[in-house]
């Protein structure tokens, strides 16, 4: 299935509830900004997109706006030595998507894990509680 398809099945699971939602399409879903960053091919990259993805998602839950502050200024500092100036916007743009996307959905991502399937596709893991 599509990431596409995957995000709009996700959003209309998020209009009926959340307990039939599958976080793995949640979090794709959430970090789609961050992944279309990514270059065809690169695993690790895709990977770490979604692992960033799950720090952003969780800052977005509850209304500590501190530590979701320090979360961003944190993952802005590490992507700044690693050359990847001027994200910020990315990331701030993830908070808000998850915030906007999926308001009443309070699961807090643990872990996630990706396995690369042929032809640029991936199986998605997440580890998930609440």
């Amino acid at each position: 299935m599509s990431l596409s398809r995957k995000a709009r099945r996700a959003r209309r699971s998020a209009g009926r509830g959340t307990d039939d939602l599958k976080m793995s399409e949640v979090l794709t879903d959430v970090a789609m900004p961050l992944l279309q960053q990514v270059p065809d091919g690169d695993d690790e990259g895709y990977e770490m997109a979604l692992k960033i993805g799950m720090l952003l998602w969780n800052a977005s839950r509850g209304d500590d706006e501190r530590a979701r502050e320090k979360t961003i200024a944190e993952l802005v500092a590490l992507a700044d030595k690693h050359g990847a100036a001027g994200i910020e916007t990315l990331f701030r743009e993830v908070i808000a998507r998850a915030q906007h996307l999926y308001p009443r959905l309070d699961r807090i991502i643990a872990r996630v894990k990706v396995e690369p399937l042929p032809g640029r596709r991936y199986n998605v893991i997440v580890f998930s509680a609440g």
